[in-house]
């Protein structure tokens, strides 16, 4: 049997998100955030060879929030720092 899809495990968990912000569970600003970060860890993972949903360890989490990001004017931002 087959490793679960990264990308179908992210949409499911948007899915899951999505409902929430539509019952008041998460306000829509943060949902909309969160979107973006998920697609942002999406892009990073994917970059690094994890395209499946086992393949993403501790290790790549961390490395990605570790991970120095850029702003508009090009300075140097951590992803969890960063306001977009």
């Amino acid at each position: 049997m087959g490793e679960a899809p990264l990308a179908g495990a992210l949409e499911s968990v948007l899915r899951v998100w999505a409902g929430m912000a539509a019952r008041g569970e998460m306000s829509r600003q943060t949902f909309s955030k969160f979107t973006q970060l998920l697609g942002r860890f999406q892009a990073y993972a994917t970059a690094r060879g994890a395209t499946e949903l086992g393949q993403v360890t501790p290790q790549l989490a961390s490395a990605f929030i570790d991970a120095q990001g850029r702003t508009l004017s090009a300075a140097t931002l951590f992803p969890a720092l960063s306001r977009s």
